[in-house]
């Protein structure tokens, strides 16, 4: 059984979060304790860098999200849910407990939080919760996890992006042919609106800007 004796964050980063950052600042990353790549681009250009092998993991069903739900249950403990629009958690909630029977939820709440954010951090603290999913888009829910860890929280936070609305109405997104052949950026193409858009919009600048921090850090290192 896991002893929860401090707070451990942990985030997920693709290269349409990270481009949204102002200034090319990554810096709000070197407070986590673990960040996975949500997408080849970050892996192929740390490996062309030279820098420490990651490794492509997202928080869905075939990622990270199954091995903590299922944890959670073995280890008797609550998970709390941010994020999305409004009646997005609760159906989201129900999807989870559906097909992770007995799985305890300590509260949730939507992640439109701007006027209420500290009200939500402190029922986060209240709830009991050991472990807190935060889905509000980078680098919004990132912030949240920081600021959480900062007001006390003790447990595990992890953020996960579109994950809420993913599996609102079914618990598996993707189909299982698609997550085999490794083509889930190509489903989204044809599923999500305005994907296409931003994959044109997001990569070129993502490449470019993600190889000047890693030479900036090759720099810094030498």
């Amino acid at each position: 059984m896991p002893i929860y004796n401090r707070c451990k964050i942990i985030t997920c980063l693709n290269p349409y979060y990270m481009i949204k950052l102002k200034s090319d600042d990554y810096s709000i990353y070197n407070e986590f304790d673990y960040i996975a790549s949500d997408g080849m681009g970050p892996i192929i250009l740390n490996k062309i860098f030279g820098r420490p092998k990651s490794v492509r993991l997202s928080f869905d069903m075939v990622g990270i999200a199954g091995p903590v739900f299922q944890d959670i249950l073995m280890n008797n403990e609550s998970l709390y849910v941010l994020g999305d629009e409004p009646g997005v958690a609760e159906r989201a909630i129900k999807m989870f407990q559906n097909n992770f029977v007995g799985l305890r939820v300590a509260g949730y709440h939507h992640g439109f939080i701007n006027d209420c954010k500290e009200e939500v951090i402190q029922d986060i603290l209240k709830s009991g919760a050991k472990v807190v999913i935060i889905g509000m888009g980078a680098p919004a829910q990132d912030i949240m996890a920081i600021q959480l860890r900062e007001a006390g929280f003790i447990g595990t936070i992890y953020t996960c992006g579109g994950f809420l609305h993913q599996t609102q109405n079914s618990i598996d997104y993707y189909p299982n042919w698609i997550n085999k052949l490794g083509l889930r950026w190509v489903y989204r193409l044809f599923t999500q609106k305005g994907m296409f858009k931003r994959l044109i919009e997001s990569y070129p600048i993502f490449v470019v800007s993600y190889s000047r921090f890693l030479i900036k850090k090759q720099k810094d290192i030498g």
